[in-house]
């Protein structure tokens, strides 16, 4: 696949950076309600992983998140920059996130400016698991879904988007520090 066929197909599936973007730091560290689900996940987070192509392809990626969380623990923004060498420029994503404790969910928003997409994040949180939805509502109607489970200062997040073309799955390990 070439390099501009891979940045066309990736442009139908950019909701997918915004659901790495929500699923990077959004499951708390076991142990984090009492401060805020959100308190052990400030600072800055980095990780590996692998972008699936509907081909069945993979490709490696790289990110880097930087988050501030309120003091309360259950409110945060986040800046999220992820690469891959064969899309070009790396992608910054921002997202604005809240918990919810009496329902536990998670709502929030989020914009991307490299594809100039933004859109809704909603989902169920527990201590150690995240099952959420990433749309995107400003130019497309992509949907991904987002599962995320966090075991101390590591998180495992796979993504599942759904699109015909494009990327299909996204898989990252983020680590703290």
């Amino acid at each position: 696949m070439s390099l501009g066929a891979k940045a066309r197909l990736f442009a139908l599936s950019k909701a997918a950076a915004a659901a790495l973007l929500f699923a990077s730091v959004w499951a708390p560290t076991p142990g984090a309600t009492a401060a805020g689900i959100f308190a052990s996940m400030n600072g800055a987070w980095q990780g590996d992983g692998s972008i699936t192509w509907y081909s069945g392809e993979t490709e490696r990626l790289r990110c880097k998140a930087t988050n501030d969380v309120a003091e309360d623990g259950y409110k945060m923004e986040q800046t999220l920059t992820c690469a891959n060498p064969s899309l070009g420029e790396p992608w910054r994503i921002k997202s604005s996130l809240a918990y919810r404790e009496a329902a536990g969910v998670v709502v929030g928003s989020w914009s991307e400016s490299k594809y100039g997409m933004s859109g809704n994040l909603t989902g169920r949180a527990t201590i150690s698991k995240i099952d959420a939805q990433v749309r995107a509502t400003s130019t497309s109607n992509v949907s991904v879904r987002v599962l995320v489970t966090t075991n101390g200062n590591q998180q495992a997040i796979v993504m599942k988007v759904a699109s015909p073309e494009g990327l299909t799955e996204v898989s990252v390990t983020m680590r703290k520090g």
